[in-house]
């Protein structure tokens, strides 16, 4: 028998896909999503609707600091935009969770509830990526 020491298992690999995003974009992958949601689920297969509210939201996360970078930096930091924007859009999933269950989404077949669960996963990641802001 050998008597090799034996090292504790370090991985250089994060303890989650996410670990290694930054709150910026975990807030535009979330904006993504939701819009993503509303092109597949709402425009092609009529079952999902996002409120407009969110779409606007999501909007201004993806396209305002792209277009109009000096225009985002004159209303605040970027990182105080995306912060304030994401926790927003983290609000309005909260009440779109609620509004679901309340006029019962769930029993509206699969691709309702599948829009539903991609819709909320968009949420919370833009949830998440503000509270890392």
């Amino acid at each position: 028998m050998s008597t090799e020491e034996t090292e504790p298992m370090t991985s250089s690999e994060p303890a989650s896909p996410l670990a290694d995003k930054s709150g910026g974009q975990l807030v535009a992958y979330g904006a993504w999503i939701i819009l993503g949601v509303f092109v597949v689920f709402e425009l092609i297969a009529a079952e999902y609707f996002v409120t407009n509210v969110a779409l606007v939201v999501a909007a201004a996360l993806v396209i305002l600091p792209r277009l109009a970078p000096d225009e985002v930096a004159a209303i605040a930091s970027p990182a105080v935009f995306n912060k304030v924007l994401g926790y927003l859009l983290a609000l309005i999933g909260l009440v779109e969770l609620l509004e679901d269950v309340r006029f019962n989404l769930f029993d509206d077949g699969l691709q309702a509830v599948l829009g539903a669960i991609i819709a909320y996963a968009g949420y919370v990641l833009a949830g998440i990526g503000a509270q890392r802001l």
